[in-house]
């Protein structure tokens, strides 16, 4: 990964972070060269893992703008950069994976023209696979629920309803094809 930022002043860390996020300066600091759209992009989803994980260890209430930024080794207007609130950050983690997860599950199947249950199989693998290679990003929404603002809460439960209303369609798409049975035994 990265190399920590640790060892340098804040200034110094800043210069570094505007080098990495491809900023270009002149010397009379009048014209700017907005980072390229894959360098930001990579910045920001480090300020995402970084800030699920400090939300997962203090939790969201307890958690400040000022403890995500130090966890990045960079400075409270550094972040401020990409976001402007721990609010805006929870937002974009629960947009990445409430909206924008039900999106993409929704163009996958558009393109799928296999059985309900092989689509039911791909979303099923998708879904685990993320789990396990997002790690807190995932994790922390679940944790968090309670402790959301409320317009986050309602785009979070939003998101999870498409997502859920996604594999109920799909599961009595199988049912009405005959793949999968509506009843399971008591035995089972």
């Amino acid at each position: 990964g990265c190399r920590p930022l640790n060892h340098l002043s804040r200034r110094q860390g800043q210069k570094w972070i505007d080098r990495w996020a491809g900023r270009v300066i002149n010397k009379d600091m009048k014209t700017r060269r907005e980072p390229t759209t894959l360098r930001k992009e990579l910045v920001r989803e480090e300020i995402l893992t970084k800030a699920a994980d400090v939300f997962e260890k203090k939790g969201y209430a307890q958690t400040t703008i000022l403890d995500v930024a130090q966890a990045l080794d960079l400075s409270r207007s550094a972040l401020y950069h990409y976001f402007k609130s721990k609010d805006e950050i929870l937002e974009a983690l629960v947009l990445e994976h409430t909206e924008h997860a039900a999106e993409e599950m929704e163009l996958r199947l558009a393109g799928e023209n296999g059985s309900p249950t092989k689509q039911l199989h791909e979303l099923l693998s998708g879904s685990i696979n993320g789990r396990m290679t997002r790690g807190a990003r995932l994790r922390v929404l679940d944790q968090l629920a309670a402790e959301m603002p409320a317009d986050i809460k309602q785009k979070f439960d939003h998101g999870r309803r498409r997502v859920l209303d996604l594999y109920v369609r799909l599961i009595q798409n199988g049912i009405d094809a005959g793949e999968l049975r509506a009843g399971v035994p008591g035995d089972v």
